[in-house]
C-alpha cells in the first residue's frame, strides 16, 4: 500500500505504541458509523490459493485477537469478477491517515510472526490496489441506516465520469435519491468521492444487503412499481447519466467475519445476534474505534 505496501497500513493503528491510536470513525445522526475517508484495498488472489488465502488471513485475524492488538478490519471475498478480497478501512480525516506511517516502523519491528504470515499471505496473491476516498454527504441516502455490522453483503459499484461531469452526475443521484425518499424504499447507500488510486473523476457507491434477495426485490420493485422519474425529468435524468458516465462496474462481496477482525463493540453485537459464519460483517466502529476495514496487504 502506497509507501508500505508490502507491510500493511492498518497493521499499525495503535499497537500499544506510545501515542499511537486506533483508527477513529465519529458517528453522527445524519451519517451514521459511515467513515469520512475510506480506504479500500483490493487482494486479487492467484486462481487455486483462494483457500490458502482464507485459511492464512484467518491465522492473522486470530493473531491479532490472541494478542489484543486493536487493529480492526472488515474483510470481503467477491461473489461476481475476478476473484478477490476487499478491505475497507475507515477514518475521520486524512490526517488520521497520515498518523498511521510513523507508527508503522515502530511496530512492525516488534511483531516478526504477524510479519512473516504477512509474508506468506502476499504469496498466494496475483496483485493489489490500493484507494483512498473521502465521503459525499450530499449524494448518500438514508447513510444513518448504513451499518455493516449488520450487513451479510456488500455491492461495491466503480462510476467513473467524463471530465467535467461531476455536476450532471451528481444531480442525477440527487434526482433518484429523491423518488426513493418519495417512495419511501428502504435501500440506504453511501457515496465516496475517490481521492487518488483510479483515474479521476470516479466515486464508489456501496450498499449493505443482509440478503442477495434484495437484489429481487430491487428488480421486483422497478417493474412493478418504478421509482424513477417519468416524463420530462425522467429524460431529464436518462440525458445527465449519458452525458456523465464513462464507465461503471458493480460487484457484490459476501462478508467475511474469519478474515475479518472486530472491535469488542461490534464482536458482542455479533453475539447477541447468533453466529453467522462468514456471511456476517464488520462495521467501521462504534463510538470513536473503527470496527472494521483494512488497507489488506499492508496492515500487518
Amino acid at each position: 500500500m502506497r509507501a508500505l505496501a508490502n507491510l500493511g497500513l492498518g497493521v499499525v493503528l495503535g499497537l500499544g505504541v506510545p501515542g499511537a491510536r486506533a483508527q477513529t470513525v465519529t458517528p453522527t445522526p445524519e451519517t451514521g458509523v459511515t467513515p469520512n475517508v475510506l480506504l479500500l484495498y483490493s487482494a486479487e488472489t492467484v486462481p487455486g490459493r483462494e483457500m490458502d488465502y482464507s485459511r492464512k488471513e484467518a491465522e492473522i485475524a486470530a493473531s491479532y485477537e490472541e494478542k489484543k492488538i486493536p487493529v480492526y478490519w472488515l474483510a470481503m471475498t467477491s461473489l461476481t469478477g475476478t476473484p478477490r478480497v476487499l478491505y475497507f478501512e475507515g477514518f475521520d480525516s486524512f490526517g488520521d491517515v497520515e498518523t498511521t506511517e510513523g507508527v508503522i516502523r515502530d511496530v512492525l519491528a516488534t511483531r516478526s510472526d504477524i510479519v512473516g504470515m504477512q509474508q506468506e499471505l502476499l504469496s498466494y496473491l496475483n496483485g493489489s490496489h490500493t484507494v483512498l476516498a473521502f465521503r459525499r454527504d450530499d449524494l448518500g441516502y438514508r447513510m444513518n441506516k448504513v451499518d455493516l455490522a449488520k450487513a451479510r453483503y456488500v455491492r461495491v459499484t466503480q462510476v467513473q465520469l467524463k471530465t467535467g461531469t461531476d455536476a450532471d452526475f451528481a444531480e442525477a443521484v440527487k434526482t433518484v435519491r429523491h423518488f426513493y425518499e418519495t417512495n419511501d424504499v428502504d435501500a440506504p447507500w453511501v457515496i465516496y468521492q475517490v481521492d487518488s488510486g483510479m483515474a479521476m473523476p470516479a466515486y464508489l457507491q456501496i450498499q449493505p444487503m443482509q440478503s442477495l434477495k434484495e437484489m429481487d426485490d430491487a428488480y421486483d420493485r422497478a417493474k412493478n412499481s418504478p421509482v424513477v422519474p417519468a416524463g420530462s425529468v425522467r429524460q431529464k435524468l436518462i440525458q445527465a447519466l449519458q452525458s456523465s458516465l464513462a464507465t461503471a462496474e458493480a460487484e457484490t462481496y459476501s462478508v467475511s467475519l474469519k478474515m475479518s477482525h472486530l472491535a469488542p463493540e461490534a464482536r458482542a453485537g455479533k453475539k447477541s445476534e447468533g453466529e453467522r459464519g462468514d456471511k456476517g460483517q464488520a462495521r467501521p466502529g462504534t463510538g470513536k474505534k473503527s470496527a472494521a476495514v483494512g488497507g489488506r496487504s499492508n496492515r500487518k
